[in-house]
């Protein structure tokens, strides 16, 4: 996992490519959307064009991590974004009938808008970045807020035209696009994954999602009942169809 400060120029991402290859690196994940709404490089997408950071990398980052030996990883959020619904309100989750935002928290505890994975704007947009991104010359995509908001308050949440499907139907769906267009490593934390299809912000379990490629995150290390919750989680995604699946763990990438 790069961060944006090394990358800000042609000269600085030659050098980090260099410095990554010397130990041993062989992928790079590099932020291009973040869990904040925030837009990591000189995006073309026009939905993004107030969102861009003021720290960006330097487009010529990916071709420094190839000619290095290191395969290129955009990472994505995908729902979690309190910025792209003041660009377009439509992509937003409402709060009930009305056209106001509905927030993951009260607003002055800090709450933010989502949004929502019903709507077609919000997932075009997701699209052109994802897009965007393998145009740049990334090989693989690292979704991450690939989910519903949290389940506090979201009785009151009004998700507007589902379709008839339901939040784990509409994110297969969705899924199943995005990694047709080429490889993609879905994110989920260790609770959710273990949750299965009683997981409140997935709706199902990954393998009925569709995920091909899986990484559980963990923050610090893993006690005695979370390595059985990872065991065993591990073991239903196999079984289920998930073809490779990875622990992450701060900056630490382990295969499972």
């Amino acid at each position: 996992f790069v961060s944006i400060s090394s990358l800000s120029s042609a000269e600085q991402a030659a050098a980090t490519a260099q410095d990554l290859a010397a130990e041993g690196v062989r992928y790079a994940v590099v932020p291009c959307k973040d869990s904040q709404g925030y837009i990591y490089y000189q995006s073309s997408v026009a939905a993004a064009q107030t969102n861009i950071s003021a720290t960006t990398f330097d487009a010529a980052a990916v071709g420094a991590l190839k000619e290095a030996g290191i395969t290129p990883v955009a990472s994505i959020c995908a729902f979690r974004d309190p910025q792209a619904p003041y660009v377009d309100r439509t992509m937003a989750v409402r709060y009930q009938d009305t056209e106001y935002f509905w927030l993951d928290a009260a607003a002055d505890a800090g709450g933010k808008p989502w949004l929502n994975p019903y709507s077609q704007g919000a997932a075009n947009y997701i699209t052109a970045l994802i897009d965007e991104a393998r145009a740049m010359g990334f090989e693989q995509i690292w979704l991450t807020g690939v989910q519903f908001p949290t389940i506090a308050g979201r009785d009151k949440a009004n998700f507007g035209d589902t379709g008839g499907l339901s939040m784990g139907q509409r994110l297969a769906q969705l899924l199943e696009g995005w990694q047709a267009g080429g490889d993609c490593w879905v994110e989920y934390p260790l609770a959710e994954v273990a949750a299965g299809a009683d997981s409140q912000v997935l709706g199902a379990s990954c393998a009925d999602l569709g995920v091909k490629n899986l990484a559980i995150r963990v923050e610090g290390d893993l006690n005695e009942e979370q390595q059985m919750q990872l065991d065993a989680a591990v073991a239903d995604a196999k079984a289920g169809g998930v073809a490779n699946v990875a622990l992450v763990q701060g900056d630490s990438f382990t295969l499972l």
